[in-house]
């Protein structure tokens, strides 16, 4: 596993943390350069690409606000990804919030040190999955991977909350 951030203070704290976990190692770089992080020497050096890997992006996609850049970043970052490969995504999702109400979110969460979050619908981020094998229970709030379990109710589609999904890379046909 590779652990991937641009925060120094993070890294510091990554580091420290997975420092007795030999099969993570930790690479400083930037998301936005998805193709310098995948070219970065401690991904290379960890991770073989001609094998099936998976990709998490958890929680991170909505603090891209630009709609094409945030799907350049998908885009790039599944186009080394063999069949068998797994992307991963969870990312906030307005719900059916008026737009005064998503624009005053977006105005309090512009004061953080993030500076920008927006949310996405499920058709948006249908888009980064197209071509690939979307696994079961779909795009639904995160919730709704492990119901079994119980921790919390299933927020609806029209409630404000966060999206999780799973996509495998198919096999190519021959």
């Amino acid at each position: 596993m590779v652990y991937v951030d641009n925060d120094p203070v993070v890294l510091v704290h990554a580091r420290a943390l997975l420092a007795n976990n030999p099969g993570t190692v930790v690479a400083p770089a930037d998301l936005r350069d998805p193709v310098a992080l995948l070219n970065h020497p401690t991904v290379q050096g960890h991770l073989d690409f001609t094998q099936p890997v998976g990709v998490l992006l958890l929680a991170i996609l909505h603090f891209i606000p630009d709609d094409q850049e945030a799907s350049r970043i998908v885009a790039e970052l599944r186009h080394p990804l063999v069949p068998g490969s797994h992307l991963a995504i969870s990312h906030g999702h307005p719900g059916e919030l008026t737009g005064d109400l998503v624009e005053k979110g977006r105005e309090l969460y512009g004061r953080t040190r993030q500076g920008a979050v927006v949310g996405r619908t499920r058709a948006e981020m249908a888009a980064w999955l197209e071509g690939l094998e979307l696994l079961a229970p779909g795009i639904v709030p995160v919730q709704g991977w492990h119901p079994e379990d119980d921790f919390d109710p299933i927020p609806g589609p029209a409630e404000p909350g966060v999206f999780g999904m799973v996509a495998r890379v198919p096999s190519r046909e021959v």
